[in-house]
């Protein structure tokens, strides 16, 4: 069983993760709809029907990516979770690394955000970017956080998913030194 056969058939309720939705097909979303509305699939293959024993609570994510149909969007209550600010990335930070030294956390963090500010990135480094920075960051023996405040900053292939982002944000912090 996967995930929401595991969730269906569990004896206490459970949380179900979806997560980014919008990277499915409009096909998957459909389906979903008729399996949350039920509570219950089918398993074709062995011709069992699996209802859920206790309705999970479902957690659906999104990044927008492209449209949600408008039926699977009319059963959602929706949450909009803005992208940290300094101070917030500053707690998240600390509780990945809680031993991190501060001048390291801070010049990390400003030139983290100097860099989502660049023109012409398509896609912008998230969080999840920043604490993989930070880890190849640390693992670099050469590495001094000096080197941060004069603009020099390594590893931008962590931070910049796509080539062409890479090379702009290169142009970019090239110019800015």
């Amino acid at each position: 069983m996967g995930k929401i056969g595991q969730a269906f058939v569990s004896d206490v309720r459970t949380v179900l993760l979806i997560d980014e939705i919008d990277k499915a097909d409009s096909d998957f979303q459909d389906d979903m709809l008729d399996v949350l509305d039920q509570m219950q699939f089918d398993i074709t293959e062995i011709d069992k029907t699996i209802t859920a024993c206790n309705r999970p609570v479902i957690v659906i994510t999104s990044n927008a990516k492209k449209d949600l149909s408008d039926p699977f969007l009319g059963r959602c209550n929706f949450h909009h979770i803005a992208f940290p600010d300094t101070g917030l990335m500053r707690l998240i930070i600390n509780v990945h690394f809680p031993n991190l030294n501060k001048e390291l956390s801070e010049a990390c963090i400003e030139a983290f955000y100097r860099l989502r500010d660049l023109k012409g990135i398509e896609k912008k480094p998230a969080t999840r970017e920043l604490i993989n920075w930070i880890r190849a960051l640390k693992t670099d023996p050469d590495f001094q956080v000096k080197s941060l405040h004069r603009g020099n900053l390594p590893f931008l292939g962590v931070l910049f998913k796509k080539s062409a982002d890479l090379v702009a944000a290169a142009q970019q912090v090239a110019r800015l030194r």
